[in-house]
């Protein structure tokens, strides 16, 4: 059956939590919400079927840095039980979503802060870990790649691991761990974090630690 869908645009932003939050045009901060317009934003999906919908974006004259909104397309709500001595009518709907993130060509200032770092060696049935806290600093959102290369006392790179990208949006600050599972002979060696943000701009800490005899044989 065909489909009625009306056009929304809202706010997107994060919490304390550093979980996504959605607000009215205008409500949150760096807000792209008010800068956009659909034709139309009421329409209609054929049965086995496509439409599509124009969605046109007008920053303002000055724009800097990053803005956010969120698009939904949201379909009337539908009767699917109905009501009875037990239970309340019951409706349900579509609601498809994509987040709109936006950044000023050559307006970026890119920037990030690494503290509270602390690496765990590995020991038996226990991996590495690094873990430290990274804030944007920048005026946009960023997609920081972590990568760790472990080197032994004369230098050679023994074990590499990486963690998967995560979404940063400007001022936000949250904890990034990378995670490495296998065991070393026990001795000297060194972590290098290399943190990849931005516009090929990079980050690195070195972060010694010794792996003891017991440890030799973790698996």
């Amino acid at each position: 059956a065909p489909v009625l869908l009306r056009a929304v645009v809202n706010d997107f932003w994060y919490n304390e939590k550093n979980e996504k939050v959605f607000g009215p045009p205008g409500t949150l901060p760096r807000s792209a919400a008010n800068w956009i317009e659909f034709i139309p934003r009421n329409f209609e999906v054929p049965a086995h079927g496509t439409s599509k919908v124009k969605v046109t974006i007008t920053p303002p004259q000055g724009t800097s840095g990053g803005y956010y909104a969120v698009l939904f397309f949201e379909s009337k709500p539908e009767l699917v039980r109905e009501a009875s001595a037990q239970s309340k009518a019951l409706y349900a709907n579509i609601r498809l979503g994509s987040l709109i993130l936006l950044t000023a060509a050559k307006t970026e200032q890119d920037a990030i802060a690494v503290s509270e770092a602390t690496l765990t060696p590995p020991a038996e049935n226990r991996n590495l870990n690094l873990k430290f806290m990274m804030a944007n600093n920048s005026n946009t959102h960023l997609f920081p790649k972590p990568k760790v290369a472990i080197l032994d006392a004369s230098n050679k790179v023994v074990a590499r691991a990486e963690a998967e990208s995560a979404r940063f949006m400007p001022g936000q600050k949250n904890w990034i761990e990378v995670p490495w599972a296998g065991s070393l002979p026990a001795g000297n060696y060194k972590a290098i974090l290399t943190l990849l943000y931005g516009q090929d701009k990079l980050y690195t800490e070195e972060f010694p630690f010794v792996v003891a005899a017991a440890a030799a044989s973790a698996k």
